[in-house]
């Protein structure tokens, strides 16, 4: 995880975004937790993806709403896979609704 050039790409729009003053909202969908499980991906493995993502973030001064209260939360993801279900819609929602409003996005 920590070797992954998504970490670069990342960081290169960061980058970007802030030099364009943009002030975005970024979305952390939860890792399928019973999914890694059974694949090995112990909880901690897990958050050291979830610490890794909230710092980098961070540091850019950028709002991030995770979702890593429902990395083990089975409704929340279709198939406990990559997808929302109407639940995990739910929260997203909300949490758009809430930036666009002005409100502290809600996980």
């Amino acid at each position: 995880m920590n070797a992954s050039a998504a970490w670069i790409d990342l960081e290169l729009l960061l980058r970007t975004l802030t030099r364009v003053h943009a002030s975005p909202l970024l979305f952390s969908m939860p890792i399928a937790g019973d999914l890694y499980d059974r694949k090995g991906v112990s909880r901690s493995a897990r958050e050291d993806y979830y610490i890794k993502l909230r710092a980098l973030v961070q540091r850019y001064h950028f709002r991030l709403v995770e979702f890593e209260g429902h990395d083990e939360d089975s409704p929340f993801l279709y198939r406990h896979q990559s997808h929302l279900t109407a639940k995990g819609w739910i929260y997203y929602d909300r949490a758009l609704d809430d930036f666009f409003h002005g409100r502290a996005p809600r996980s």
